[in-house]
Order: C-alpha cells, then sequence, then structure tokens
C-alpha cells in the first residue's frame, strides 16, 4: 500500500501544482480585461453624456 501513496502522490502533486498556476494565470487575464472593458465603459459614457449636454 506504500507504494500506491508515493505513485498516487507523485501524479497529484505536479498537477494540482500546474492547475494552480493556471488558474492564477487565467485570473490575472480575466482581471486585467476585466479592467480595461470598465475603462472603456466608462469613456464611453463620458463621450455619451458629453453629446447630450450639446443637444
Amino acid at each position: 500500500m506504500d507504494e500506491f501513496w508515493q505513485t498516487f502522490l507523485i501524479a497529484t502533486i505536479p498537477s494540482i501544482i500546474t492547475a494552480l498556476l493556471s488558474y492564477l494565470a487565467a485570473l490575472k487575464a480575466s482581471n486585467t480585461q476585466i479592467k480595461a472593458i470598465k475603462e472603456q465603459n466608462k469613456a464611453d459614457i463620458e463621450k455619451l453624456v458629453e453629446q447630450n449636454k450639446v443637444i
């Protein structure tokens, strides 16, 4: 049974580390995209407000 756990840990530990690193990279990328979209929407809203003030 000891050999089973050793093999199990050898297989699962690297996959867990890889999964965590992938998750963190995806989280960072999505946060960056969300921030960019918020800035773009903010600029678009300000532009529309200025257009309505002129009218």
